[in-house]
């Protein structure tokens, strides 16, 4: 995802030099999903020639030639597969253990058998291989069940309907092998399946029809706001042939620039302003600016964050950066403004909530010409490494869940990925105890117009009040670029 700054837009408009709200910068990679990236298509790629790979023991398979890692968020799962013994383990049979990352040259000079056929893979290949895998362990007719998923990728501005799935494959079939690709809009809890591989349709036993073969699957995501994680499955595996995968390339169109208005300024009868959510999420903002054009704004009235100084997720600073600071004069915006920043973090309002700003609106003069424009903070909730069972804080539940898959390869207590639960995962949740998940930032502020609500009630009670339905909201979105904020009149 591009998030684009709209203080271009927006001061265009209002005839004033551009300038950035201030940001937060998040991780691009995060431990609960990851950012498409791009402009017009946005993208997500993964070729796996950046993970190094690390000598196996089988010496027909060579040095450097594969890896238990994965790329960066995504994960494993060989739970009904037969795991190698300490002894299979030492001739080589991790290099074949599920979806495993190999040199294509180093498989192809071991295996053989037409493998080298796959002339699109290059370099490291995502690879399940029940042939290979059976030379070691016994997985009988069908035992070899083995999943890999990408991360969670997240689909926000991507319109419907318009994400890709492509991918160059390698698929020789074999009795009742099957390759899978399935897909989840909601970060992994349902999968429906986009493409099946099997010998009915591959041209029958040991057909070479599909060994090299580059892949497009449209999706249809259901709108911008989803989870999307790719699942590649092999099921049924035995004695059998491979499936092999490369260059992964997700890619999605993106939606106009526009940004909801999802915070409120309301303004009271009685002159006292506050920031409000009346939508149905958490909002995190670290900037807000308010402008009069005809200067109904009463600064000597106006109670910052920082005046206040211990507003609740809204600490004021120091002049040293380290919170809420007024800015008017530290970004030259000149009267008729009322602006503050936090450099620092960010603050979060929850559904439902405001904050008071004091009595920064002139009630007599009452110009209701109020303009909001604030910096919006992308946020997801993150977990924490070691919360094996999803609860959101690392403890002794973890620790009890670790301990009873000790040893096998559930990857519900896998913290490292790499297929197995030891006594690293153990490492991880130690080193984690007592964490707890919350709210972080996906990427930098965008600075985005507001909805101005002129109320003839205090705020906090909303009588009398209008209150704008969100599809309201997008529709005064729409006007954004061109006036500025929506205001709601007085009803009387």
């Amino acid at each position: 995802m591009r998030v684009q700054d709209l203080a271009a837009n927006v001061r265009k408009q209002m005839g004033r030099v551009s300038r950035p709200a201030s940001s937060v910068a998040g991780a691009a990679i995060l431990a609960g999903g990851m950012m498409f990236s791009g402009s017009a298509n946005a993208q997500y790629s993964e070729n796996f020639d950046s993970l190094p790979l690390m000598n196996n023991s089988n010496a027909a398979l060579g040095a450097a030639s594969f890896t238990r890692a994965l790329p960066v968020g995504w994960s494993r799962d060989n739970t009904t597969t037969p795991a190698p013994s300490p002894f299979t383990i030492n001739d080589g049979a991790d290099a074949y253990f599920g979806f495993t990352v190999i040199s294509k040259d180093a498989w192809v000079n071991e295996a053989g058998q037409s493998r080298d056929q796959f002339a699109s893979g290059s370099g490291s290949v995502l690879v399940a291989d029940p042939d290979q895998y059976d030379d070691f362990v016994d997985v009988g007719g069908s035992g070899f069940n083995v999943f890999a998923e990408t991360p969670r990728l997240y689909t926000t501005g991507l319109a419907a309907n318009s994400i890709t799935l492509n991918f160059d494959s390698s698929f020789r079939p074999y009795d009742a092998m099957t390759g899978l690709v399935d897909v989840s809009f909601d970060g992994g809890a349902t999968f429906s399946n986009v493409l099946t591989l099997d010998t009915a349709n591959s041209g029958g036993d040991s057909a070479l029809g599909r060994v090299n073969e580059a892949i497009s699957i449209p999706l249809s995501n259901p709108g911008d706001d989803g989870r999307l994680v790719v699942r590649f499955g092999m099921t049924n595996g035995g004695n059998d042939w491979w499936w092999a995968v490369d260059n992964v390339n997700i890619t999605g169109v993106q939606l106009p620039e526009i940004e909801e208005m999802v915070l409120s300024l309301e303004v009271a009868d009685n002159g006292e302003l506050f920031l409000a959510n009346r939508t149905d999420r958490a909002i995190g903002i670290n900037y807000y600016e308010i402008e009069s054009p005809s200067s109904s704004l009463d600064e000597a009235n106006w109670t910052s964050f920082e005046d206040q100084a211990t507003v609740p997720g809204f600490a004021g600073g120091n002049g040293t950066g380290n919170g809420w600071e007024e800015g008017a004069s530290l970004f030259g915006l000149g009267d008729g403004f009322l602006t503050e920043s936090n450099l620092d973090t960010f603050g979060v309002l929850q559904p439902g909530e405001t904050r008071s700003l004091g009595f920064g609106y002139d009630d007599v003069q009452d110009a209701e010409d109020l303009v909001f424009n604030y910096g919006v903070m992308p946020l997801t909730n993150e977990s924490p490494a070691g919360d094996y069972d999803g609860s959101g804080t690392v403890d002794g539940a973890d620790y009890a869940l670790w301990r009873s898959l000790f040893g096998s390869t559930d990857p519900a207590a896998d913290g490292n990925g790499d297929g197995f639960v030891d006594a690293a995962d153990y490492t991880i949740w130690r080193d984690n105890l007592g964490a707890t998940g919350g709210l972080v930032a996906t990427g930098p502020s965008v600075l985005t117009a507001g909805f101005v609500n002129y109320l003839p009630a205090p705020a906090g009670s909303l009588t009398g009040g209008t209150v704008p339905e969100p599809t309201s909201l997008v529709v005064c979105g729409l006007g954004l670029l061109v006036g500025g904020s929506f205001a709601a009149r007085r009803r009387s």
